[in-house]
């Protein structure tokens, strides 16, 4: 389950406007976010899912005036 989802009802009834929800579930994330950051540029890590992609090959570009 989404934790979002349900602490948004804790932040109604607080008077917290439905429009400031993603920011106040951005800044309680954003301390861990500015953690793990030095620790991925040191290992030179990207931020990306670890599968690989499974969308369709490549296919030949057919010009405007041929499709």
């Amino acid at each position: 389950m989404n934790v979002d989802f349900c602490s948004g009802v804790v932040h109604h009834p607080n008077a917290v406007r439905p429009g400031l929800f993603v920011p106040v579930f951005a800044a309680g994330r954003a301390p861990s976010w500015t953690v793990q950051c030095p620790g991925r540029l040191r290992n030179n890590l990207l931020i990306r899912l670890l599968t690989p992609c499974n969308g369709p090959e490549a296919r030949a570009y057919l010009p405007i005036s041929q499709r």
